[in-house]
């Protein structure tokens, strides 16, 4: 059983990134947070690491529609995509499958919030 969508492409890290952020927003996603892993690694352990970010996405409207439903939603929330540069120069983007994020907090009540967010996701990725 697959958890995740995961694409990996011959696009460089940044050039990656840019095309995932511009997808993103052409869907209803906005970027509400951002980790730079390297950056961070660097920072607070003057440590040097790839190149790896974590984009925390949300869909405001699909967000409210599950919050109304149970704000327990919250801990999974906003959805993180992480993007990661290979040791060959090719990048991977992965995202956690909704319907299989959510039901770490209820078992049914959002699947039809989680099959909207997996079709959008999905739609992003093959546009990848």
């Amino acid at each position: 059983m697959n958890n995740k969508l995961s694409k990996t492409s011959k696009l460089t890290f940044i050039e990656l990134e840019q095309k995932v952020r511009k997808l993103l927003s052409l869907n209803g996603f906005g970027i509400i947070t951002e980790i730079d892993l390297k950056q961070t690694m660097k920072e607070k352990l003057n440590k040097d690491y790839i190149n790896h970010k974590i984009l925390g996405t949300c869909n405001p409207e699909l967000a409210f529609e599950a919050l109304k439903i149970n704000n327990q939603v919250s801990l999974v929330m906003p959805c993180n995509i992480i993007i990661v540069e290979n040791k060959d120069l090719t990048s991977t983007v992965t995202v956690m499958k909704a319907d299989k994020l959510l039901k770490t907090v209820s078992d049914n009540n959002f699947t039809e919030i989680a099959s909207k967010v997996d079709t959008i996701m999905n739609k992003v990725f093959e546009d990848l």
